[in-house]
C-alpha cells in the first residue's frame, strides 16, 4: 500500500513539476504564440468576408443557391413558375428572364469582391500580422518595419506570383517567410555595425528606415540566394507547379465547340490535339474523342456520348478525355499533366445539361520557380490534398483528442494547439470559398476538391457546449444528478454552454483529473466529429465554407457555415450522442457519491436519500432554501440602504434618489417573498394527500422487506 502511494505521489510530482511546465512552455513558444495571435487578429476580417458570401448566397442566389435564396422566392411569386424553373432562371441566362440572372450576377460581383479582399488575400495579411507579432515577441524597436519586411520577403519567396499565392495556397509559404525572414532581419538589425545613423534634424521615421537599410538589403540577399537554390535546377529541368483549373461547359458552350469543329474532319481534329506533344502516347483516346465530336449532331448527343465513353474508361484515360476537351475549348494556359488530375462531372438538373471539366495547368513556370513554388510543390500541395481528403479526419481526431487530453489536466488545450491546427482549418476554408465562389456549390462539390474540416466545421461539431461536447452532460446533470451542488453548477453553466463556453463545467464539476467523466470526455468529441464527417462526405449535408465566430451556438454555426438547414439533423444527433454517452456516467457519479456519503457521513447520506425519495421533504427543503435566499437578499438590500444613509453626497437629491430606488427594490423583494410563501403553502396543502399515499406505499414496502428478513 505504501509503495503504491509513493508511486502515485512521485507521478503527481513529476506531472506538476515537469510535464505541465513543459507543455506550458510549448504553448508559449514565441512562434506558436504569434500564430495564435495572428489568426485571432485576422478572424474579424475573415468573418466579414464570409458575411459577404453569405449575403450573396442567401439573398441573391449566388454560389448555386438559386431557388432557396430570397431572390428565388421573389422570382417564384413574380413569375408563378415551378421551383425548378426558378432555379434555372437565376443560375443560367434563360431567354425572356435575363433580368433575374443579371441581378444574381451583379450581386455576385459586388459581394464576391469581399471574398477576394479578405479570405482570398489571407496570405498577404497573414505575412504582415505574423511578422509583426514575431517582432513584438522579440521586443524589436520597429515591429511595423519588420511586418512590412515580412510581406516583402513573402513576395520574394513566390517570385512575384501574388495572384496565385495570395489566398489560402500561400499560407505555408507565408509561415516560412515570416519566421525565417523576420528572425534573420531582427538579428542583423541588432548588429550595431550595420546601423546607418543620420543627423539629428532628420525626421524619426526616416531615421528608423535608414537604420535598418543594410539589414534589409542583406536579408533580401539571403532570400535571393535561397531562391537561386530552387530556380537553377528548375530552369535546367523545366520544373513547374501544376494547378487544377475548371471549365464549365453549358449546352450553349458545347454547341459552340461543335460549331467550331463542324467543318474539320476527325483526322484534322486529332491532328490539332496532337499538336500538344503530351497527347501523342494516347492516340486511341484522342481518336475516340474526335469521332464523338465529329459525329454528334447537337450538344445533348455529344453530352450523352462523351459521358458513356468517359464512364467506361480507366482513371488515366478519363484524365486524358478531360484534358482533350479542355484543349479543344482553347484554354490559354499550358497543360501540366495529361494522365492525372483530369476529371469531368456531368450534371443533369432542372432540364439543364452541364459538363464541369477539371484539368491540370502550369500555374508556375520554371522561370518563377523559387522557394515558394518549391515549398508548395514538394510539401504544400501534398499536405493540402491530405488535409482535404481522409487525412483531414485523422488530423481532426488527433486535434480533438489532444485538446481533451490537455483540458483533462487543467491546461487550455484549444489555446495550446491553435497555433498548429488553425492554419490548416483556415487553409481548407479558403480553398472551399474560392472554389464555390468560382463554380457554385453544386459543381464545386462534384469536383471532389472541397475539404470538410474547416475552422467553423470543427467548432460546430467538436464544441457542443464547449470542449468535450459537455452540453449533453449539463442536460443529463439537470435531469438525473443526485448531487445538488452539481445541479446548481449545471444550471449556471447552461447559458454559457449554449455559446460554447464550458469553463464552469471543466473546473466546477470538475472534469479536470476526474476519472468518472474521463471516458465520455474523450469519446464524445471524436464521435461527434466523425458524425459530421460522415454526413458531409456522403452528401447528406453541404460542405462548410463560411467562417463564423466560435461562440456561435453549435447548431446555428453548422447551418450558417454550410448554408444548409439540413445540418439540424447531424447536430441534433451529436447532441443526442453527447447526452446518451454522458448519462450512464451521471448515474455512476450518483452511485459513487452516495457510497462515499454513506461511508463518511451517515447523517448527510440519510438526508440526501430522504430528499430524493420523499417528494414532500424535497419540496419543503427547496421552499425553505428559496425563502432563506430571499431573506438574505432582503438583509443585503437593507444594509445597502443603511450604508447610503450614512454616506455624504455632494447632491442631496442624488442620495435620496438612490435610497428611493433601493427601498422600491426592497419592497418588491418583500412582496415576492410573501407571495412565494403563500404559493408554496398552497402547493403543500394541495399535494398533502398525494404525498401521504406515496409515503404510505413506501412504508408498506419497507415493512414487507423487514417481515421477509425476519
Amino acid at each position: 500500500m505504501n509503495k503504491e502511494k509513493n508511486v502515485k505521489k512521485s507521478f503527481k510530482n513529476w506531472f506538476n513539476s515537469k510535464f505541465v511546465p513543459a507543455l506550458t512552455k510549448v504553448g508559449n513558444e514565441r512562434h506558436i504564440s504569434a500564430l495564435k495571435d495572428t489568426f485571432g487578429t485576422m478572424l474579424a476580417i475573415i468573418i466579414a468576408g464570409s458575411i459577404g458570401l453569405l449575403i450573396q448566397a442567401i439573398i441573391f442566389g449566388g454560389a448555386g443557391s438559386g431557388r432557396v435564396s430570397l431572390l428565388g422566392v421573389i422570382c417564384k411569386f413574380a413569375t408563378n413558375e415551378s421551383w425548378d424553373f426558378v432555379h434555372k432562371v437565376i443560375t443560367t441566362n434563360v431567354s425572356g428572364y435575363t433580368s433575374w440572372y443579371k441581378i444574381q450576377q451583379i450581386a455576385g460581383q459586388a459581394f464576391g469582391v469581399l471574398n477576394t479582399a479578405t479570405i482570398g488575400s489571407m496570405s498577404l495579411y497573414f505575412a504582415f500580422i505574423y511578422g509583426f507579432f514575431i517582432a513584438k515577441s522579440r521586443n524589436f524597436k520597429s515591429p511595423l518595419l519588420a511586418a512590412t519586411m515580412s510581406v516583402a520577403l513573402f513576395i520574394v519567396c513566390i517570385m512575384g506570383q501574388v495572384s496565385y499565392f495570395m489566398g489560402a495556397t500561400g499560407l505555408i509559404i507565408a509561415i516560412f517567410s515570416s519566421i525565417v525572414g523576420v528572425e534573420i532581419f531582427i538579428k542583423l538589425s541588432n548588429v550595431k555595425k550595420f546601423e546607418i545613423k543620420l543627423p539629428a534634424g532628420v525626421p524619426p521615421n526616416v531615421g528608423k528606415s535608414f537604420a535598418i537599410l543594410i539589414p534589409a538589403i542583406l536579408t533580401f540577399g539571403v532570400f535571393v540566394l535561397i531562391n537561386l537554390c530552387f530556380l537553377t535546377p528548375a530552369l535546367l529541368t523545366n520544373m513547374s507547379v501544376g494547378k487544377g483549373d475548371y471549365s464549365t461547359l453549358t449546352e450553349e458552350k458545347i454547341q459552340e465547340i461543335l460549331n467550331t469543329y463542324k467543318d474539320m474532319s476527325a483526322e484534322d481534329i486529332v491532328a490539332k490535339i496532337m499538336n500538344n506533344q503530351n497527347f501523342i502516347d494516347h492516340s486511341e483516346v484522342v481518336n475516340k474523342v474526335a469521332d464523338i465530336l465529329k459525329n454528334s449532331k447537337n450538344s445533348k448527343e455529344f453530352f450523352e456520348n462523351i459521358k458513356s465513353f468517359y464512364e467506361l474508361s480507366n482513371e488515366s484515360d478519363k484524365s486524358v478525355i478531360a484534358n482533350a476537351i479542355a484543349y479543344l475549348n482553347n484554354i490559354e494556359n499550358e497543360l501540366y499533366s495529361i494522365t492525372s488530375g483530369g476529371k469531368i462531372s456531368f450534371v443533369e438538373t432542372d432540364g439543364v445539361l452541364l459538363m464541369n471539366v477539371k484539368y491540370q495547368i502550369v500555374s508556375i513556370g520554371s522561370e518563377f520557380f523559387g522557394v515558394g513554388a518549391g515549398i508548395y510543390k514538394f510539401f504544400g500541395s501534398w499536405f493540402e490534398g491530405f488535409a482535404k481528403g481522409n487525412g483531414g479526419l485523422a488530423l481532426a481526431i488527433v486535434y480533438v483528442f489532444f485538446v481533451s487530453f490537455f483540458w483533462f489536466f487543467g491546461i487550455h488545450g484549444s489555446n495550446l494547439l491553435a497555433g498548429i491546427f488553425e492554419p490548416i482549418w483556415y487553409m481548407i476554408a479558403g480553398i472551399n470559398v474560392t472554389l464555390i465562389s468560382k463554380l457554385g456549390y453544386d459543381l464545386a462539390a462534384q469536383t471532389g476538391d472541397l475539404g470538410i474540416f474547416t475552422y467553423s466545421f470543427v467548432q460546430s461539431y467538436y464544441m457542443i457546449g464547449g470542449s468535450g461536447c459537455t452540453l449533453g452532460l449539463i442536460i443529463g446533470t439537470l435531469m438525473f444528478s443526485r448531487r445538488r451542488e452539481l445541479r446548481e453548477i449545471a444550471k449556471y453553466a447552461a447559458p454559457s454552454g449554449i455559446f460554447q463556453i464550458n469553463e464552469p463545467v471543466v473546473f466546477g464539476f470538475p472534469i479536470v483529473l476526474n476519472p468518472v467523466y474521463a471516458a465520455p470526455w474523450f469519446l464524445v468529441p471524436i464521435l461527434s466529429i466523425v458524425t459530421g464527417y460522415l454526413f458531409t462526405t456522403l452528401g447528406w449535408v453541404k460542405y462548410s465554407y463560411i467562417t463564423v465566430p466560435w461562440t456561435t451556438p453549435w447548431m446555428l454555426g453548422a447551418i450558417i457555415t454550410s448554408t444548409d438547414w439540413k445540418q439540424i439533423i447531424p447536430t441534433t444527433i451529436t447532441l443526442g450522442l453527447s447526452f446518451g454517452i454522458y448519462l450512464p456516467f451521471v448515474f455512476l457519479d450518483n452511485i459513487l457519491y452516495m457510497k462515499k456519503l454513506k461511508k463518511d457521513d451517515i447523517d448527510k447520506y440519510n438526508e440526501v436519500k430522504k430528499y430524493w425519495s420523499n417528494p414532500e421533504y424535497k419540496f419543503i427543503t427547496n421552499k425553505n432554501e428559496k425563502l432563506y435566499h430571499l431573506e438574505d437578499y432582503i438583509y443585503d438590500t437593507k444594509s445597502k440602504i443603511d450604508e447610503l444613509k450614512s454616506k455624504e453626497f455632494k447632491k442631496a437629491s442624488k442620495k435620496e434618489k438612490s435610497i428611493s430606488k433601493l427601498k422600491e427594490f426592497l419592497n418588491k423583494l418583500i412582496i415576492k417573498k410573501a407571495k412565494y410563501e403563500i404559493y408554496a403553502n398552497k402547493i403543500i396543502e394541495s399535494k398533502k394527500d398525494k404525498w401521504n399515499k406515496i409515503n404510505l406505499k413506501k412504508q408498506q414496502k419497507e415493512n414487507k422487506k423487514i417481515s421477509k428478513n425476519v
